[in-house]
């Protein structure tokens, strides 16, 4: 009877353990898949040497369907943003030529069976950030 009790208390922190495995593939592929979008957004924005409004409204809209969330949860810092400031290709290393961007995206279950653990909802989140500089390959005219 005692090992009976004992395996009943263990049981449930041994099966969050199993839990947890599935989760946190799906966080690492929520983390690929931002890096993706986050890619696509680059090679436009070297392209063009800045980053466009367009190229940003629709890595927000492509993050928020994947994930089911709002755009306005997806946070990107971009600069520059308009066309009369784009960046241009240097054969020199200058950090005034470089674009830089940072993509923050929200995460919402970091931990399976967080409340079991006496960790709250709020506390059970997280965020995926994507910073980077990268340098223009629009020619100088």
């Amino acid at each position: 009877m005692k090992q009976l009790i004992v395996t009943l208390a263990i049981f449930p922190v041994l099966l969050l353990f199993l839990l947890q495995i599935p989760l946190s593939q799906v966080n690492y592929s929520r983390a690929g898949l931002v890096k993706d979008f986050a890619l696509a957004m680059e090679i436009q924005a070297e392209k063009e040497g800045y980053f466009s409004e367009s190229n940003l409204s629709a890595v927000k809209s492509g993050i928020a369907a994947k994930f089911n969330i709002d755009p306005e949860d997806v946070l990107i810092e971009a600069a520059p943003t308009e066309y009369s400031q784009r960046k241009f290709k240097s054969p020199f290393y200058s950090p005034a030529n470089l674009l830089h961007y940072k993509l923050t995206v929200p995460v919402e279950r970091l931990v399976a069976g967080g409340g079991y653990y006496g960790i709250g909802a709020a506390d059970n989140r997280g965020v995926i950030v994507v910073e980077r500089y990268l340098q223009s390959e629009v020619l100088a005219p």
